[in-house]
């Protein structure tokens, strides 16, 4: 007779060497197409050491690219290959961290013909794609990061607010 307590480990084993019968092996999906670097665009300015989001406006073939390095915006035309300009007036690289960076992410309003991108420093940015000028900038109503002191401030207040252990 076996014993109870062997049936247990008995029965563990058995289904893992059931389950390495039926196992397939998985294989990665070698029918993706293979990606090569065909060109490089040069971005005037300081290197580009530090950025965010980008994206490519299919409809005009524009690239835009969020460069923290020349805390700007930067406008590409994708069907040459070629940089077309710079709007600038974000706060760029931190040294303090992507937090106090910008700008942050940026989006086409179509129907107002604009580009919105976020700030280190807590604001929107709006450029008009017609002029390429900021023509806004809206408060998202944070803490304003962009500045050293601003830091100091907005870490005094998290640890104030923080409950004891």
């Amino acid at each position: 007779m076996i014993h109870k307590r062997f049936v247990r480990p008995l029965a563990i084993l058995a289904s893992l060497a059931l389950a390495g019968i039926f196992a397939v092996p998985a294989f990665a999906d070698n029918t993706s197409p293979t990606y090569a670097r065909t060109g490089v665009i040069p971005v005037p300015g300081k290197p580009l050491n530090s950025f965010d989001i980008s994206f490519v406006e299919r409809a005009g073939q524009t690239y835009y690219l969020a460069d923290r390095s020349n805390k700007a915006v930067d406008f590409f035309d994708a069907s040459s290959d070629t940089f077309t300009t710079r709007v600038d007036g974000f706060v760029g690289a931190s040294p303090l961290g992507n937090d106090f960076s910008g700008p942050n992410g940026i989006v086409v309003v179509h129907d107002q013909n604009e580009l919105w991108a976020g700030d280190g420093n807590s604001t929107v940015k709006v450029i008009d794609l017609d002029s390429n000028q900021v023509v806004a900038s809206i408060s998202t109503g944070g803490t304003a990061r962009g500045t050293p002191e601003a830091s100091r401030s907005s870490t005094r207040s998290r640890s104030r607010s923080r409950r004891p252990s």
